[in-house]
C-alpha cells in the first residue's frame, strides 16, 4: 500500500477577489467576468483517507445539511468516476471559511478533494482533467487547482492567465452574519442594469498584467461590479467597507457577490489594530486577521 494511503491532510483557503467586473451575458446566459483572484490565510481543513468502498463526510464546524450536496462529496463521487477507481474515500472537513460570504470555501474544498485523492492513487490524472472536472462542479474551482494563488479570471472566471503573486499583505477578513446568494446577487445586478444595453468588453478596462507588478497597480482602479446592488439590499457592508477604509486599509473591498469584505494593509500591526477598533464598532461581526498567499498550502500525512 502507498504510505498515503493512510489518510492525507491538506488546507483549503479561501480567496479574495480584488478586482470584479461582471460584463455580458454569453449565449447560455452566464455573465462573462474580468477578476483578479488571490488566495488568502483563512482555511478550512480537509482530510481524506480510502476506504474500501463508498464515500463518508463528515463536516465539523459548521450545519451545511445534506453531506451527499456538498461539494467535497460531489468532487470525490467525479473524481472516483472518471478515474475508474472502484475504492471509496472516507472524508472529514474541519470548517472555517462561512458559506454565503464570496470568499470560495466550497470551490476550495472541492480542489482539495481532487487533489488528495488524486494523490492517494498515484495521480491517475493530469491537471487538465482534474480542471475539467472542477469546472462541472463550479467557476472557481480551477482557480484553487491552478499553479498559482494569484491569477486573473475570464469568462464565467474559470479561463485564468497566472501572474506572480504579489507580496504578502497583511489583511482584515470581515465576515458578518450575512449569506448572500450568488445568483440572487447576479438577478439583482442584472435588474439593475435593465434598459442599459449588452454590456460588452469594450465597456470595461481589460485587466493588464504589465499594471500590477505590486499592490499599488493591482489596487489602482480596483473595483467589485457587485458592491453597488449588494449595498443597497445590505446598507450595513456599505458601511463596514467605508470604516475598514476608514482605519487605515491601502484598499477595501467586498469579496465576489459577497457578503464577506476585506481590507489590505501595509503592516500587520495595523491591520491587527484595525481588526480590533473594528469588532468595538461591529460587535455582531467576525474579523479575521491573515495575509495573501505566495504558495499554495502543501500536502501532509493525516494526524495519527
Amino acid at each position: 500500500m502507498h504510505p498515503d494511503r493512510r489518510g492525507l491532510r491538506l488546507e483549503a483557503p479561501a480567496k479574495i477577489n480584488i478586482d470584479l467586473k461582471v460584463l455580458g451575458q454569453d449565449e447560455s446566459g452566464y455573465h462573462q467576468l474580468e477578476t483578479h483572484f488571490a488566495a488568502v490565510g483563512l482555511c478550512d481543513v480537509l482530510t481524506v483517507a480510502l476506504a474500501e468502498d463508498g464515500l463518508e463526510l463528515v463536516v465539523e464546524g459548521a450545519e451545511l445539511g445534506d453531506p451527499c450536496d456538498n461539494l467535497v462529496h460531489r468532487a470525490a463521487a467525479a473524481f472516483l468516476a472518471e478515474a475508474e477507481v472502484a475504492e471509496g474515500a472516507r472524508m472529514t472537513l474541519e470548517k472555517t471559511i462561512p458559506a454565503g460570504a464570496g470568499l470560495g470555501g466550497g470551490s476550495s474544498d472541492a480542489a482539495a478533494t481532487l487533489k488528495l485523492l488524486n494523490r492517494l492513487h498515484d495521480d491517475p490524472l493530469s491537471d487538465v482533467d482534474l480542471a475539467v472536472i472542477g469546472r462541472g462542479l463550479g467557476a472557481d474551482v480551477p482557480f484553487f487547482l491552478f499553479p498559482s494563488p494569484c491569477a486573473l479570471g475570464f469568462d464565467r472566471g474559470d479561463r485564468l492567465v497566472p501572474i506572480d503573486p504579489l507580496p504578502e499583505s497583511p489583511i482584515v477578513l470581515a465576515l458578518p452574519p450575512i449569506h448572500v446568494s450568488t445568483a440572487e446577487a447576479y438577478a439583482m445586478l442584472a435588474e439593475s442594469r435593465a434598459g442599459t444595453g449588452t454590456f460588452t468588453t469594450d465597456e470595461h478596462e481589460v485587466v493588464n498584467v504589465r499594471t500590477m507588478p505590486d499592490w499599488d497597480g493591482a489596487a489602482k482602479g480596483a473595483t467589485n461590479d457587485f458592491e453597488d446592488v449588494i449595498f443597497d439590499r445590505h446598507p450595513s457592508l456599505g458601511v463596514l467597507r467605508s470604516e475598514i477604509e476608514g482605519a487605515g486599509a491601502f484598499l477595501a473591498r467586498m469579496s465576489g457577490s459577497g457578503a464577506a469584505v476585506f481590507g489590505l494593509f501595509d503592516e500587520g500591526e495595523a491591520a491587527a489594530e484595525a481588526a480590533k477598533k473594528l469588532a468595538e464598532s461591529f460587535p455582531e461581526v467576525s474579523f479575521v486577521v491573515t495575509e495573501t498567499l505566495t504558495a499554495w498550502p502543501q500536502t501532509h500525512l493525516a494526524r495519527g
